[in-house]
């Protein structure tokens, strides 16, 4: 056998076997993780604040990296996309760019007409949008939309926190109403919202996160990321 024709045969057993992973993927998405979401995917913690699909258990995150993760939230289904088959450099629809320190993604949003501000992408996150305390007092939230008081149980510890309803939230080309917003309880400290920076050479780069999208946002789109180059496309899920 040729080398050029051994090289075709590993290529096409790979791909064989990698597709034969794709339905397992699928049905552990859907059943396996530490979290699983009521109707929504299962979980499990990837890196520290960043949760992903428990469908990387089977191919590995590693192996994410190197492609387009597609994830249908409303169908609990996931794709592996090569970066030749699709360019989301001219298609993405959502400004987003990577947390200095950790290289966790951050996307922008308008919150209510009124507060432009970084969110990260915290699918482990069962909230709309979690933030300081500090933009709905400036913005006089608390009072105009009340609150209730809710506990946020941790592995350590349990937080006591507020939310309410905002009424308007702007990503990319789309506007939701009565988004589930969350902000620490009145004396909590929180890490949300602080300042990271990265030391590269002689400079120093400053990040700030203004608080966490989750997943009771992300779960009306499909999700499209390109990662590795800080590429997101949002879109309702397709009629079928």
């Amino acid at each position: 056998m040729t080398l050029d024709a051994q090289s075709r045969l590993e290529g096409v057993i790979f791909l064989a076997l990698f597709t034969a992973c794709i339905p397992s993927a699928n049905w552990i998405i859907q059943n396996v993780g530490t979290t699983c979401v009521p109707n929504g995917p299962c979980l499990i913690p990837v890196a520290p604040g960043l949760m992903a699909p428990s469908a990387v258990l089977v191919v590995g995150l590693a192996f994410f990296q190197n492609f387009i993760l597609q994830i249908d939230y409303p169908n609990s289904r996931l794709r592996i996309i090569t970066r030749d088959a699709m360019d989301l450099k001219d298609a993405a629809n959502v400004r987003m760019k990577k947390n200095g320190s950790m290289s966790q993604p951050m996307v922008k949003v308008e919150l209510n007409d009124e507060y432009k501000a970084w969110l990260m992408l915290d699918t482990g996150n069962s909230t709309g949008i979690f933030m300081p305390r500090k933009p709905a007092i400036r913005y006089g939230w608390l009072e105009e939309f009340g609150t209730t008081d809710v506990q946020i149980r941790g592995v350590n510890k349990v937080s006591a926190s507020q939310s309410f309803n905002l009424p308007k939230m702007t990503i990319g080309p789309f506007t939701m109403e009565n988004v589930i917003a969350m902000v620490p309880a009145e004396g909590n400290e929180t890490n949300v919202g602080r300042e990271s920076t990265t030391r590269t050479g002689s400079r120093i780069k400053k990040d700030y996160s203004d608080g966490i999208l989750g997943y009771d946002v992300l779960k009306h789109f499909v999700v499209t990321i390109d990662y590795k180059r800080a590429l997101l496309h949002l879109a309702p899920p397709a009629d079928e």
